[in-house]
């Protein structure tokens, strides 16, 4: 699959799926409502076929990650589809930005729509977004109605007439419609339920004195399916990411545009474009992995990719010395980029910081609890900033694709298996004390890159997995070195072990699943702690328990006592103290 990136210049998606994107098309085709040209059978040939033949405003296509189309072969569905698109020329600059989405197809296809998710942060009328704030949002009733209008070929059709002929006859082609639109009072025609352009005995007409509401209402059980096409469903997304797809969308959509230019992540990338970006490259939309990736590194996933099984992979992974296992099947390191592109990286960040950007003017939960600006929606914060949202969402995607999707595959498979989303921050300490707190990410991958750190890296110390009985008990120490990245579950505790007067700034990129699953549910649903936890794995924003374990620091104990969630109270150990107020 990287060998494609570099022939054809698109980026393989390594992304767990049957089937990730190409393009589809508007040429003919056999007849696809019989039975073997339903889902697969139809839907491969037309991404071969058409896979060369992109339209202007997609940016970047997937490939088929387990393997290449293989239409002799059967496969059972559903394909999940990603694509990379640039919005119209005419859209505000709110929306001039790559636009990832995910398209996933079931076996009805072509005679069904597929579901349809946006990633990244967008606010539409044609996109609703998720409300936990993971920067991804889901087609709306409208924008579903859209594509039923506008990306399928529907044979029935309302057929105009001139002069209240109500029997097919003095036909005004120009102003037919889809069954699906309103016919009003005083005009002429007839409901073509079957689509052949000829008035038959059981399709109704009518002379100006009668409407029949829609077509459908009167074609209803008699009318052929509708087939969709992809590349009409990419052109309709396309126009709506900055424009009203009709013409009774208008006053709506221009409202929800208003609203999305005047929000605080919008305003935080225009001004950092009016800034002056010190790096433009790292922010190009057709960013190729071999532009930034260490080419050892992607050399050496490409060799693992044609492995026959996972175990065969991981090893192929380890055996290249590039790739150091911390904890089996949980915690790993590796130098990822060029040394170039992460002084670029590391400049580029060190001057988003010192930048004069605008801030949200509430904290977040999540952000209140890590100290830093974590919120997907946040602003720059003293400890961290939101990397998407000063524009190098693009960047972040590509990390993701070509490096943390394949190698989370290859070395966490019981998780790493389909990523959708990200959300990327920088967290940057100079420290003058050495109490930090640990933590379990809210995401499903974390990858931490080590962008400047002292000579002799930071410590990080790592611990159980939520749910597990050895959940707070101490698994390893590791120094992480400057130029190179962790990959390790979310839900591992973890946290830095910095020294006084250490100082660090790293590059965090969470993911997620279509399904994420917060660090405390499995905890909820786990097993009863095997003992007292380390003290190196107790956490004063969580733990229920911390001033049995660990001394708190200045201002915390204020803050988080009595406020904790861990261990969960169906699975305390034997002999639980927990933690009470004074006088409580």
């Amino acid at each position: 699959f990287l060998a494609g990136m570099m022939t054809r210049r698109i980026v393989c998606w390594l992304c767990t799926v049957s089937l990730l994107v190409l393009s589809l098309g508007d040429r003919p085709d056999t007849d696809t409502s019989k039975p073997d040209r339903i889902g697969w059978p139809s839907l491969c040939p037309a991404l071969q076929e058409l896979s060369a033949e992109l339209p202007s405003y997609v940016v970047r296509l997937g490939d088929a990650f387990e393997e290449p189309y293989n239409c002799s072969k059967d496969s059972a569905g559903p394909w999940r589809l990603k694509v990379d698109l640039n919005a119209p020329k005419e859209a505000g600059e709110a929306f001039q930005k790559l636009h990832r989405l995910v398209l996933v197809f079931t076996p009805k296809w072509p005679l069904a729509l597929p579901d349809v998710r946006f990633f990244g942060f967008l606010r539409s009328m044609y996109a609703e977004s998720d409300s936990k704030g993971f920067r991804s949002a889901v087609a709306t009733k409208s924008l579903q109605t859209r594509l039923r209008e506008q990306a399928g070929t529907e044979a029935c059709r309302w057929r105009q007439s001139g002069g209240c002929k109500a029997d097919g006859s003095n036909l005004e082609p120009g102003n037919e419609r889809p069954c699906s639109k309103l016919v009003e009072l005083g005009e002429s025609g007839f409901c073509d339920c079957n689509g052949d352009g000829k008035k038959g005995k059981k399709e109704p007409g009518y002379n100006c004195q009668k409407t029949p509401g829609t077509c459908d209402q009167v074609c209803k059980g008699r009318k052929p399916p509708t087939h969709y096409n992809l590349r009409k469903i990419l052109s309709v997304l396309h126009k709506s990411l900055g424009t009203a797809l009709e013409i009774e969308d208008f006053y709506r959509f221009q409202g929800m545009n208003r609203r999305f230019h005047e929000d605080t992540d919008s305003k935080i990338r225009a001004t950092y474009a009016k800034h002056g970006k010190k790096h433009p490259m790292l922010f190009r939309s057709n960013l190729l992995a071999e532009e930034i990736v260490n080419a050892e590194l992607l050399t050496t996933i490409q060799a693992a990719h044609y492995e026959t099984d996972t175990e065969a992979a991981r090893v192929k992974l380890l055996e290249s010395g590039l790739v150091k296992e911390i904890i089996k099947d949980a915690v790993y390191s590796f130098p990822v980029l060029t040394p170039s592109v992460h002084n670029m990286l590391k400049e580029e960040l060190q001057q988003v910081h010192k930048a004069k950007l605008p801030k949200e003017g509430t904290r977040s939960k999540m952000e209140e609890d890590l100290e830093i600006g974590l919120d997907p929606r946040a602003g720059p914060t003293l400890e961290g900033i939101n990397v998407n949202s000063v524009g190098l969402e693009p960047l972040m995607f590509l990390l993701q694709d070509s490096v943390i999707q394949p190698m989370a595959k290859m070395l966490l498979p019981t998780l790493g298996i389909e990523m959708e989303s990200q959300h990327a921050f920088t967290v940057r300490h100079t420290t003058l004390d050495d109490l930090h707190d640990r933590r379990t990410d809210d995401s499903e991958i974390t990858f931490n890159l080590n962008l400047e750190a002292n000579e002799s890296g930071m410590p990080m110390v790592f611990c159980g997995v939520p749910g597990n009985p050895d959940h707070r008990q101490f698994k390893t120490v590791h120094q992480h070195l400057s130029g190179h990245a962790m990959l390790h579950l979310g839900g591992i505790r973890h946290g830095a072990e910095a020294t006084i007067g250490s100082h660090f700034l790293n590059l965090v990129v969470w993911s997620y699943p279509r399904k994420f699953r917060a660090a405390r549910e499995p905890q909820e649903d786990g097993k009863r702690e095997s003992g007292p936890p380390d003290g190196r794995c107790v956490s004063y924003a969580h733990d229920r328990d911390f001033g049995q374990f660990g001394s708190w620091p200045p201002g915390k104990k204020e803050k988080h006592l009595g406020e904790g969630w861990c261990p969960h109270k169906a699975h305390e150990y034997q002999g639980f103290k927990e933690d009470q107020k004074e006088g409580g």
